[in-house]
C-alpha cells in the first residue's frame, strides 16, 4: 500500500520504519523544515533501542521517503495516518489543532479515494469533527472524491516500541465503513497472518480504548503507591505485597511496583485529557482524577522524607541517578527527576545528575546542573543519592555501599531497585 505518515514525532518515525518493514511504500511528512532535513540525512531526533536500524533499514531500501508536509503529498496515498501530537491545554484538554489542520490539507489535497486514520491519541468524537472537515474542503474545492475515515491508536512503550510494534499484543481499529475496515486490515496484513488479535470497532469505541488504557495502567501504579505508603507506616513489605498481588492472574503484576510514580509523555497527559472530556461531555470521574492527584503528590512525599532526612539541602552536594522518565528512553516529559531537580536547585542545593541517554541535554532546561559521565564518577564528594530511574548501570550497587560512599549517608532508592545487603 502507499501510506502517508504526517507528523515525523516518536509516533509517526515508529510508524514508518514499521510499515515499511511490513513492505508498504511511506511517505513520512511533517511541517518543521529542520525535522525533515535531519531525517533525509538518517539522524533520529530521540532515543529508542533498535529503531536506528529499521528506519535505515527503511531509507536504503526506498521503501521510506522524508519530505516536507504539504496538502500535495497525500494526493496518492491509499491511507493516511494522522501522527502529530495532541499536547495538553492549560485546563488538560487534549490539543486537537494539529490533528484537524492535517485533516483540511487532507480534504485539500487527496485526488482519488482515500482512508484518513487517526493514529494520534484523541477523545472520541474527533474522528467525527475530522469527517466533517474534509468533507467541508471537498466541497470548497467541488471535488467528489470518495474517502472514508478510521482509528487506529497506537500502543507503544517507550524503551520496547519496536519489539510493540513488530510483535503487538493486539491491534485496534475503528471505522464507520467496509471500505476503511478493509484499509486498515490490509495495513496490518502481515501481523494478522501471525495471529495477532484484532478488534474492529467503531470510532468513538476505538478513540476511547486507547485513554482507558492507559488511564488503568495509571490506576495500578497509584494504587499500589497508596498501599506502599500505608505499609511503611505499619511495617508491612510493599514489594512483597506487590509480588502477592501480582500472582493472581486476575491483577498480574505489570504496573504494580511501589515506587516514586510514573511519568512520561502519554500517561500523565492522557490521564488528565480524560477527564477533561468527561467534564466536556457532562461526565464527572471520581477514581481517575485521584489517580492524577496521588500520582503527583508520590514524588512531593518522597522529595519532602530525602530533604528532610538532611535537615536541609542548602549547600549540600545532591546527587541523582537517572533523569529520563523511566530507562531504555531519553524522554524527560513529566519525569519524577525534574521535580527534584528544580526544588533543589530553589532550595539552594548543588545538583549532579548522571543518565546514560540524557547526559548533558539535562542542561538545556537546568544550566546550572553538573552532569556526570557515569556512576561512580558522580559519587565524588556527593552529601546526599536519590536514584529515581533504574537504569542497569546503577543496580550493581548495594544499597548499604552507597550509603558509606555519601557524606550523611542518606541513599533514597526511589524505585525499590538496589539490593538491601
Amino acid at each position: 500500500m502507499k501510506v502517508t505518515v504526517v507528523g515525523a514525532g516518536w509516533v509517526g518515525i515508529i510508524s514508518a520504519a514499521t510499515l515499511a518493514h511490513f513492505g508498504h511504500e511511506v511517505v513520512l511528512t511533517d511541517n518543521r523544515e529542520e525535522r525533515i532535513i535531519a531525517l533525509a540525512r538518517g539522524d533520529l531526533p530521540f532515543f529508542e533501542p533498535g529503531l536506528d536500524e529499521l528506519f535505515q533499514a527503511g531509507i536504503a531500501s526506498g521503501k521510506v521517503r522524508v519530505v516536507k508536509a504539504e496538502p500535495g503529498t497525500m494526493a496518492d496515498a491509499d491511507i493516511v495516518l494522522c501522527s502529530v501530537g495532541t499536547p495538553p491545554l492549560p485546563n488538560g484538554a487534549a490539543d486537537l489543532s494539529a490533528v484537524f489542520e492535517v485533516a483540511r490539507d487532507f480534504g485539500r489535497g487527496i485526488e482519488r479515494s482515500s482512508v484518513f486514520v487517526v493514529r494520534s491519541t484523541v477523545p472520541p468524537g474527533t474522528g467525527k469533527f475530522c469527517q466533517e472537515m474534509i468533507s467541508e474542503e471537498l466541497r470548497v474545492r467541488g471535488s467528489s472524491v470518495a474517502f472514508c475515515i478510521g482509528s487506529n491508536p497506537e500502543f507503544l512503550a517507550e524503551g520496547t516500541a519496536i519489539r510493540d510494534s513488530l510483535e503487538p499484543e493486539r491491534i485496534i481499529i475503528g471505522s464507520e465503513s467496509e471500505g476503511g475496515e478493509s484499509a486498515l486490515k490490509e495495513l496490518y496484513a502481515p501481523l494478522l497472518a501471525n495471529g495477532v488479535p484484532l478488534l474492529s470497532t467503531n470510532i468513538p469505541t476505538s478513540e476511547l480504548t486507547k485513554y482507558a488504557a492507559n488511564a488503568f495502567l495509571a490506576t495500578k501504579v497509584s494504587f499500589i503507591n497508596e498501599i506502599a505508603n500505608y505499609a511503611e507506616l505499619v511495617g508491612a513489605s510493599a514489594q512483597d505485597i506487590a509480588k502477592g498481588m501480582g500472582l493472581d492472574s486476575r491483577i498480574g503484576p505489570k504496573f504494580l511496583r511501589p515506587g516514586i510514580g510514573y511519568g512520561g509523555s502519554c500517561l500523565p497527559k492522557d490521564v488528565r485529557a480524560l477527564v477533561a472530556a468527561g467534564k466536556e461531555a457532562g461526565y464527572r470521574f471520581q477514581i481517575i482524577p485521584e489517580v492524577d492527584r496521588v500520582n503527583v503528590g508520590q514524588r512531593v512525599r518522597m522529595y519532602e522524607a530525602f530533604a528532610g532526612a538532611l535537615g536541609s539541602v542548602r549547600g549540600k552536594r545532591i546527587v541523582l541517578w537517572g533523569v529520563s522518565y523511566k530507562p531504555g528512553t531519553d524522554d524527560t516529559r513529566e519525569s519524577p527527576a525534574l521535580y527534584f531537580i528544580d526544588r533543589l536547585l530553589r532550595e539552594g542545593a548543588t545538583v549532579v545528575t548522571c543518565d546514560p541517554k540524557v547526559g548533558f541535554k539535562i542542561r538545556v532546561q537546568f544550566p546550572q546542573v553538573e552532569v556526570a559521565v557515569d556512576a561512580e564518577s558522580s559519587l565524588k564528594g556527593a552529601d546526599a543519592l536519590a536514584l529515581l530511574t533504574e537504569w542497569p548501570e546503577f543496580l550493581s550497587y548495594t544499597l548499604s555501599e552507597l550509603r558509606t560512599r555519601v557524606r550523611e549517608g542518606i541513599v533514597l532508592d526511589a524505585r525499590g531497585v538496589l539490593q538491601k545487603r
